[in-house]
This record gives structure tokens, C-alpha cells and sequence, in this order.
């Protein structure tokens, strides 16, 4: 096994743990005693250890390409940017007040952080963030997203963003059991978006 982080290992099941997030490529090689052979290859992406944990206790996964309506403008789906999870959706910042929204299916009721995975060539973008028509709190009218210096076209640009509160403290918001809808706004600034994790918040320090 060769784990595309200089580590290698040897046998028919076996784990690893990589220290930084990023894309390796994972390749196996085959070979029998007879000298026959073969190897077999693959990209996987690593995601910062605290995602991972989001993901795996309860964390709600949307792909940015899965929304479910959008108004007000017309944005595009692009395939291949760089360790992006799929496709990632852009082009929503030509007009003020371009939405994209997406039904958000809850089965454990209850409170909850909201984390982005954007990157952007700008100086900084601007969004408002809407929960069931609502906002949860005054810092989420024209959040700030700061430059992450590109929109991973060619570099890994991407960037983790918990929506905020006040005094540096991290904003929950209620989800009930049932279809939520979550809404991000475009008030400014160019964005590529990727993912969005919803964290119950008991697996985070924060000020509802």
C-alpha cells in the first residue's frame, strides 16, 4: 500500500490515519510469488479531523449542487476543482440578492451549527443566511466571508467558515424533525460554494 502521504504498509486489510486534510492518491500493487501482478489507484479526500467527527455523530451533509430551488438569478454547477467533494456551484454573485436554497430532511431534532466550505478570489463576499425564512440572529445578515485567494480552479483554496454569533462565539439555530429549508443570500463578493455541514451542537462550544 502506498497512502500518497510518504507512508506505505503491507497486507490484506489495513488502516491508516493521515495527519493533515487534503486528496491523496491511494494505490495497492498485487503481486504473487509467480511475479504476476497488478496495482489499483485512487483518490481520497481527508476532511479536518472535527468535520469527520460532525459527519459520523449526527453532522448533515449537503452537497451545494443538490439544491433544491434558487430565484433571483442563475448559477452553474462546475465539475473538477481541485479537491472540491463534487461539483461546486459559482456564478451566483453577478446579482444582488441571488438565492440558493436547499430542504434539509431532520430526523433528530434540535440545535444546530452551521459550517460552509467555500473558497473565493475576492476580497471578501458577503451572504445572508436564512433558516425556514427566518434569521436566527443579526450576525448572519451580510455574514463576511473573507478571500481565500482563488476558487480552487487550480489550488486548493477552499475554506471552512461555522457561521458566527456575536463576540466570537458560534451561532445555533433550531431544526425541527422534518423538512428545514436553508437559504444563502448574495449581498457581495464572488463564491464558490462546495458543501454544507449542519453540527448538532452539542459536539461544539457555542452560544445559541
Amino acid at each position: 500500500w502506498d497512502f500518497g502521504d510518504g507512508s506505505t504498509g503491507e497486507g490484506a486489510q489495513i488502516s491508516h490515519r493521515y495527519v493533515q486534510p487534503g486528496q491523496y492518491q491511494v494505490t495497492l500493487r498485487l503481486e504473487t510469488d509467480l511475479g504476476a501482478g497488478g496495482r489499483l489507484s485512487k483518490l481520497v479526500h481527508i476532511n479536518p479531523t472535527w468535520v469527520e467527527k460532525a459527519r459520523g455523530r449526527g453532522g448533515l451533509w449537503l452537497e451545494a449542487e443538490d439544491r433544491s430551488r434558487e430565484g433571483d438569478g442563475t448559477s452553474r454547477v462546475i465539475g473538477g476543482r481541485v479537491n472540491a467533494s463534487g461539483g461546486i456551484v459559482s456564478y451566483w454573485e453577478k446579482e444582488l440578492g441571488h438565492w440558493l436554497e436547499w430542504d434539509v430532511q431532520v430526523a433528530t431534532p434540535g440545535e444546530y451549527a452551521i459550517a460552509v466550505r467555500y473558497a473565493s478570489g475576492a476580497a471578501e463576499a458577503l451572504r445572508d443566511c436564512l433558516v425556514n425564512g427566518k434569521l436566527p440572529g443579526p450576525e448572519w445578515a451580510k455574514m463576511l466571508f473573507p478571500g481565500t485567494g482563488g476558487y480552487s480552479s487550480q489550488a486548493d483554496n477552499w475554506s471552512w467558515r461555522l457561521l458566527p454569533g456575536g463576540k466570537g462565539a458560534i451561532r445555533t439555530c433550531r431544526l425541527d424533525a422534518g423538512v428545514n429549508t436553508l437559504r444563502l443570500i448574495n449581498r457581495g463578493g464572488g463564491m464558490a460554494l462546495d458543501a454544507v455541514l449542519l453540527v448538532p451542537a452539542a459536539m461544539l462550544k457555542t452560544a445559541p
